[in-house]
């Protein structure tokens, strides 16, 4: 059973235990911290536990945000790094890195296109077409 602990101090350590959780503290080493059980601390802190990381990740970003709109550059770029990393935006998409042609892939993809804009490329679609 649960012991009776005053509010202020639930919220405290309800905090610690998410800040904890965000970085990877183990669930053990969190328990000693907080002193409870392990298994206290999976029935009392579960919700900080799961969310504690996302919480905190949230929590920067509203702060990036508040810095960015107050005209703190680094924090705009910042944040241009976080939104360009996520994948799933359909309205700016991250451009995939194309590998390079080898030497010879590149000498054919350039002889596709040689005569184009050239005297020689109405002669060749010409040909080419016939």
């Amino acid at each position: 059973m649960p012991s009776a602990v005053a509010p202020s101090e639930t919220a405290q350590k309800r905090r610690l235990v998410a800040s904890l959780a965000a970085t990877g503290v183990s669930h053990e080493q969190i328990a000693a911290e907080v002193g409870v059980t392990v298994d206290e601390l999976s029935e009392r802190f579960e919700r900080e536990l799961k969310h504690g990381r996302d919480k905190a990740i949230a929590a920067n970003i509203k702060r990036l945000e508040a810095a960015a709109d107050a005209g703190n550059v680094a924090a705009m770029k910042a944040l241009d790094v976080i939104y360009r990393a996520n994948k799933s935006d359909p309205i700016h998409p991250v451009a995939k890195k194309v590998a390079p042609l080898g030497k010879k892939e590149q000498a054919n993809a350039d002889a596709q296109t040689a005569a184009v804009g050239t005297s020689w490329e109405a002669a060749l679609n010409k040909r080419l077409t016939n």
